[in-house]
């Protein structure tokens, strides 16, 4: 649930998952924990879902092609 969440994430990115203003076409970094990769990697958001259980889902694709997607949490905006 969200309390393990905010215990495992911070603050930051539960309260950034309720207060989403993301758009297609926005640039976004992907969090490790969906690429399994060392580090964030950047993204284009692709599609935006509002899902009745797991909230707002993101997918976002990177410049090499891969496509990843998950909750909002786990998805950063770049200004």
């Amino acid at each position: 649930g969200r309390r393990e969440f905010k215990i495992r994430f911070g603050e930051k990115f539960a309260i950034f998952a309720k207060n989403s203003t993301m758009e297609k076409g926005d640039k976004v970094r992907v969090s490790p924990d969906i690429t399994h990769l060392d580090e964030w990697v950047e993204g284009i958001v692709i599609e935006l879902e509002n899902n009745r259980f797991n909230g707002l889902v993101v997918t976002a694709k990177t410049a090499s092609g891969a496509v990843y997607f998950g909750p909002a949490n786990f998805f950063e905006p770049i200004k």
